[in-house]
């Protein structure tokens, strides 16, 4: 079980990182409640203090033998995968019925490809801090006003497995 919720933070990790966050902890979870906590650090003293929102993108659901993990993309995400402009994810046979493994095998895809990823993490916490969109933070973090050990840190807790967009509120 360990070994497969590794797998899971790490796919939250990689689309985590945006506006030179980078995520770093993902590790602390409670099986039977589902909570996670997820650290992301910078080098970059402009976030020190600053609010940092997390997006949650897909819901991740642990089969109950541990052995593996299935995706759904939240209801709020589904029209920016709808709009190749905004996600990036091309061609016309998105459709309602599959758009969630449409998503998730574009997203994952991002994972070993570290200028896509962050030119998709871009535009994904822009799509979802305009306001027309109609999504809300799942939950917010204060990016630590100190260094440890060079980092600023932010964390969340109690987050619901899955995948999720950070970003500081009005950073370019």
């Amino acid at each position: 079980m360990k070994s497969l919720m590794k797998k899971v933070f790490a796919a939250a990790a990689a689309i985590a990182t945006v506006f030179g966050l980078a995520a770093t902890t993902v590790a602390t979870a409670n099986a039977a409640g589902g909570n996670a906590t997820l650290t992301v650090s910078t080098t970059d003293a402009k976030f020190a203090g600053k609010t940092v929102n997390a997006y949650k993108m897909f819901s991740a659901t642990v089969s109950g033998d541990g052995k593996a993990v299935s995706y759904t993309l939240t209801d709020e995400w589904k029209p920016f995968f709808k709009d190749s402009t905004a996600s990036g994810l091309t061609g016309n046979d998105v459709t309602d019925a599959n758009v969630s493994d449409k998503a998730y095998d574009y997203v994952s895809g991002l994972k070993n490809n570290a200028s896509a990823l962050a030119a998709f993490a871009t535009k994904a916490s822009n799509w979802a801090q305009t306001k027309a969109n109609n999504i809300t933070a799942g939950a917010t973090a204060k990016v630590s006003a100190a260094a440890t050990d060079g980092k600023y840190l932010a964390t969340f807790t109690g987050l619901d497995y899955g995948y999720y967009v950070v970003a500081v509120p009005g950073a370019t």
